[in-house]
């Protein structure tokens, strides 16, 4: 995917997890991609069955990220459950 703001994470070998945010301009990602500043809390962990599950947190306007800075400007809608927030992206 390029032109994209992404987090991309993943599990080695040996256990240890790997997580950084980007910014891609092309369909390779190298260090110089590396974007950091717009999400945080990022974690990346393998589950006992083999599945790698990566999440984050992001502000809603968040000025390091190239691609939406401002998610309310885009059509993000809000969903509660219970004391959880859910943000939508609509493109």
């Amino acid at each position: 995917m390029s032109y994209a703001d992404a987090v991309i994470g993943w599990v080695d070998a040996s256990g240890i997890a790997n997580v950084n945010s980007y910014y891609l301009t092309d369909h390779s990602v190298t260090t110089g991609d590396l974007n950091p500043g717009w999400a945080t809390d990022m974690v990346v962990v393998r589950t006992a069955d083999g599945r790698t599950i990566a999440a984050f947190t992001r502000d809603l306007n968040a000025p390091q990220a190239k691609v939406q800075p401002n998610l309310l400007a885009t059509g993000v809608r809000r969903v509660t459950s219970g004391e959880l927030g859910h943000w939508l992206l609509s493109s």
